[in-house]
């Protein structure tokens, strides 16, 4: 398999997921239709395909890491929130600082994504609290959620 990215189209005609209707994707679930996926002009597909990366068996690890990790830079915040969980579950022992810094992403899919990746421990509970306070209001409930404080 390659894991050769091209730099995605900037996504600034194309609104995030809020605003789009679902998928309708008929793309099979093979390692290199995925990986096309991920480097499709489309940020939707481009989303849907980091997401489905995680169920396809035959990519490995590194391969994986490099597709997340490449997202992180994309233009869109969906796109970069799908990265976010599947680079968590990849390595989720290594993923603290990561998940810290998506914490200041400015698309609330990014910290929705950091939040639902923290496993709640002493070392990441912080990130919790200061997510009470976010300017999101859905950040805030999915906070207040984690720390059982609704």
């Amino acid at each position: 398999l390659g894991s050769t990215f091209r730099t995605p189209p900037p996504s600034s005609a194309a609104p995030d997921s809020a605003a789009r209707p679902p998928l309708r994707d008929k793309t099979p679930d093979t390692p290199d239709a995925v990986l096309a996926m991920t480097r499709s002009a489309d940020p939707e597909q481009r989303a849907v395909g980091l997401e489905r990366l995680r169920r396809v068996n035959g990519i490995d690890d590194a391969t994986l890491k490099t597709a997340y990790q490449f997202a992180l830079h994309d233009a869109d915040g969906d796109v970069r929130a799908a990265a976010i969980s599947g680079l968590a579950l990849l390595d989720e022992a290594g993923s603290s600082g990561l998940l810290s810094a998506a914490m200041a992403d400015e698309h609330p899919s990014v910290r929705l994504a950091a939040l639902d990746s923290l496993a709640l421990n002493r070392d990441t509970r912080p990130l919790y609290e200061q997510a009470l306070t976010d300017a999101d209001e859905t950040v805030r409930e999915l906070a207040a959620l984690r720390l059982g404080l609704e």
